[in-house]
């Protein structure tokens, strides 16, 4: 049962890091900035590099605590470089990249971040539409951010998820071993008056 327990996570932690490893690159390569230069055909390079080094991890290494947050705070600092060096670190769309991560972060549940991700996208195409007008709404430039943004609530999100649903049982074992605890203790001690007034 772990075993599959573990499988089925390196499956979907490398799945979701495919889809978004292929969204930065389009958006590197696709997007506005130097998106053909070295340095930019780099970054995707070593994006496409590191999920095929996650993806020949031992299954082991998806259960160690340590594991998910490893791999988020690099994911962050990688592409977050990535978009730097591609020169995609204009102000509202890193803002707005740090923000969807803050909102997964602290999202309860992945339905009310993907809907958080929306109002976001929405709110980012209205500041566009109304500072650059109607027509910056078309251009494949900005459109191509807009799934970025969703692509990186969900991959966070289910990290978020996931830590939150592991949190949760340590707390229930926890609860659960004291309470077992607590009434050996009781059935010990009532043991012990029994035994003493016979």
């Amino acid at each position: 049962l772990k075993r599959a327990i573990r499988e089925a996570k390196k499956n979907a932690v490398v799945l979701l890091r495919w889809v978004l490893v292929i969204t930065t690159s389009c958006l590197i390569l696709f997007g506005e900035g130097r998106g053909n230069d070295l340095p930019s055909h780099l970054v995707v390079l070593m994006l496409i590099l590191s999920n095929f080094g996650v993806a020949a991890l031992p299954n082991s290494f998806f259960t160690n605590k340590n594991f998910d947050s490893l791999l988020v705070s690099a994911d962050i600092v990688f592409i977050s470089c990535g978009l730097w060096i591609s020169g995609h670190a204009n102000g509202d769309f890193y803002l707005l990249y740090f923000l969807i991560i803050m909102i997964s972060a602290l999202g309860e549940t992945l339905r009310s971040i993907i809907w958080s991700a929306f109002l976001v996208a929405v709110v980012y195409l209205a500041v566009i539409g109304t500072a650059s007008g109607g027509a910056a709404l078309v251009d494949s430039e900005i459109l191509i951010r807009i799934p970025f943004f969703f692509i990186v609530a969900i991959f966070y999100g289910y990290f978020a998820q996931l830590v939150r649903a592991e949190r949760s049982a340590r707390v229930s074992f926890q609860t659960k071993w004291t309470l077992a605890k607590r009434l050996r203790e009781l059935g010990t001690s009532l043991a012990g008056s029994l035994d003493r007034q016979q």
